[in-house]
């Protein structure tokens, strides 16, 4: 069964400031989810009913109404690493 996907205003302006490249293959990622809403890697977000999935840097976070056959994509945001000294 395919997905329809949905981009929240927020999430399309986090994703039209991205360079090119990135834009590109997070783009492409997210079409993908409408074949597959729980590809490999993804992770259930423990707060919510929210899922992610990791593009390069940048995560994709989204939600998924099976009932509506819906994905919406809440936003893209860059990967933050936390290094300890």
């Amino acid at each position: 069964m395919a997905y329809r996907v949905e981009l929240r205003r927020k999430a399309q302006h986090q994703l039209d400031a991205l360079p090119a490249n990135y834009r590109e293959r997070i783009s492409q990622a997210i079409e993908d989810l409408c074949i597959n809403p729980r590809p490999p890697g993804v992770k259930k977000l423990s707060s919510d009913l929210g899922w992610r999935i990791r593009v390069g840097e940048y995560r994709v976070l989204y939600t998924i109404w099976d009932k509506d056959s819906t994905i919406v994509i809440d936003g893209v945001t860059r990967r933050t690493t936390t290094t300890y000294d």
